[in-house]
């Protein structure tokens, strides 16, 4: 079950930042910009993506890059919803 909470949470981190911020030397602007990855303009469409790469991760035994990922989750709830 923390598991499934960890992997929501990286995943909602993740995409967050894809789609609102602009990253360091502005990597994530630059991603969002290119032709064929529109996509990273839609949150719900960069999370199925994110979703689908981080359950991979997972399931090859690299969870543990995933929890500072579902800290950035935690911030975003907290910016975002308190």
């Amino acid at each position: 079950m923390i598991d499934l909470i960890i992997l929501t949470l990286a995943t909602l981190g993740f995409s967050y930042m894809l789609v609102n911020k602009d990253g360091f030397m502005d990597v994530f602007y630059k991603l969002r910009t290119r032709r064929w990855l529109k996509m990273l303009t839609c949150m719900v469409c960069t999370s199925v993506w994110v979703a689908i790469v981080f359950s991979i991760f997972y399931l090859y035994g690299y969870a543990w890059l995933l929890t500072p990922l579902a800290v950035v989750g935690a911030i975003v709830i907290i910016e975002e919803y308190l």
